[in-house]
């Protein structure tokens, strides 16, 4: 018997389907990596509003 939490099993383990990307999904997960340099690069917390401006309405 696996002592792995079935939580963690459901997590770890491969999806049937591929789940549906779009550019925007592609766009913003390359904004996330841009704004986490940015952030080790001044030490401070940096928004993805504040890198891609115009995306989420305020």
């Amino acid at each position: 018997m696996s002592r792995t939490p079935p939580a963690c099993r459901a997590a770890l383990s491969p999806c049937t389907a591929p789940l549906p990307a779009t550019e925007r999904d592609g766009a913003l997960a390359l904004a996330v990596g841009l704004g986490t340099n940015r952030a080790f690069e001044t030490g401070r917390p940096v928004s993805v509003r504040e890198l891609v401006p115009g995306v989420w309405p305020r």
